[in-house]
């Protein structure tokens, strides 16, 4: 796969937490295809209604 082609992986989850995302990610994605620039979670950031918040790293008093 080139640096210019998406790819999209899908499987089934018993349950959509954390940890069985964290796996799912693993062993299909990286495992098989290495670590990749960019992942995109659109779609299940609005299925489970969580909202993103993104700090720039220029403003790291604003980071905790």
């Amino acid at each position: 796969m080139t640096k210019d082609q998406e790819y999209e992986e899908v499987g089934p989850l018993a349950k959509i937490i954390a940890k069985n995302i964290v796996e799912f990610v693993y062993h299909h994605i990286i495992i098989d295809f290495g670590i990749p620039q960019a992942i995109v979670f659109n779609k299940l950031w609005k299925k489970l209604e969580i909202k993103q918040h993104f700090l720039p790293m220029e403003h790291l008093y604003t980071n905790g």
